[in-house]
């Protein structure tokens, strides 16, 4: 199972350096906003606020006001813009108010400060501190605009070489975070596309323990076999495993990643769950793999089989 790691060294440490003093501090008005413009996908605000005793998390849709809301005199649910919201610069601005885009609140969570997590890594904010002259999306791929406000320091950037280095593990670390704290089924499920944008290796969480149900999310390359094989020889044998790779981008190309090895390993009895759309996918490539005893459209049915 992938888990989170979890440190006492806070982010007001994690931008200036850890020693064995600091490990102990606690930060205290610190807020960074994560602007994400996906080509294929809702763009959204993810926030994420944390002071001494909690870290709260938010996410708001960026929509068109006709998309959601018939009566413009009903704002109910409808931030608008300039009210409430401090976004990246006039520009962008400029951009969402001209198009007539609003925010929309979708979730908030708020956990304990202890259970921060080093989503920030080594990180360094306070080095980035530009912003692109064009901050309107691409054709394709996503755009991730950053804003962070701190006591001393305030600064705003694009990510530049988001499935690179640093960047990639930051994103990695705070949509891993936004699926394990968010409780919508929706929002979980918004971020498990958003991890389709980043090039972050085998990306999946468990979840169900008996039988042993790992769903998978993001996307992944052939490049990323070794990951690959090296999570199934991790995996118990003689026990069942289910294989939840609904919705996933990545189906096929997993699929035929664990092809070869289950072949060669028939100890791990492993199950799958596809749907529809994803099974023609998997079936075209992966004719050998796919045992039709073995797959099942959703969970329950699954369950009553094992029974």
């Amino acid at each position: 199972m992938k888990k989170l790691v979890f440190l006492s060294c806070f982010l007001v440490t994690l931008l200036t350096g850890c020693d064995s003093e600091q490990q102990n501090m606690r930060f205290s008005n610190f807020k960074v906003k994560f602007e994400l413009w996906p080509s294929f996908a809702t763009p959204s605000i993810y926030t994420i606020d944390l002071d001494s005793s909690e870290i709260t998390l938010s996410l708001s849709e960026l929509r068109r006001n006709i998309d959601y809301n018939p009566n413009p005199q009903d704002t109910s649910d409808y931030d608008i813009i300039h009210q409430n919201e401090l976004l990246l610069d006039d520009r962008m601005k400029e951009y969402l108010e001209s198009n007539n885009l609003y925010i929309r609140h979708i979730e908030t969570v708020t956990i304990p400060s202890e259970h921060t997590p080093s989503f920030f890594g080594n990180f360094n904010f306070r080095e980035r501190d530009s912003i692109p002259d064009d901050p309107i999306p691409q054709v394709d791929g996503i755009e991730v605009y950053i804003k962070y406000d701190e006591t001393k320091f305030t600064g705003t950037f694009k990510l530049n070489d988001y499935k690179f280095g640093n960047d990639k593990e930051l994103m990695r670390s705070i949509i891993d975070f936004g699926i394990n704290q968010f409780q919508k089924p929706d929002v979980i499920m918004y971020f498990e596309d958003l991890a389709t944008y980043f090039k972050l290796g085998l990306q999946y969480r468990i979840e169900i323990e008996k039988p042993i149900e790992y769903k998978f999310y993001g996307m992944v390359y052939h490049e990323d076999r070794q990951e690959v094989e090296s999570f199934l020889a991790g995996l118990n044998r003689g026990t069942p495993i289910v294989f939840n790779i609904n919705r996933y981008n990545g189906a096929r190309i997993f699929a035929t990643l664990c092809e070869r090895y289950l072949e060669a390993n028939k100890s791990l009895d492993v199950y799958w769950l596809l749907d529809d759309r994803t099974l023609d996918q998997v079936r075209a490539y992966n004719k050998k793999l796919l045992d039709e005893s073995r797959i099942f459209p959703d969970r329950n049915a699954m369950l009553k089989s094992l029974k």
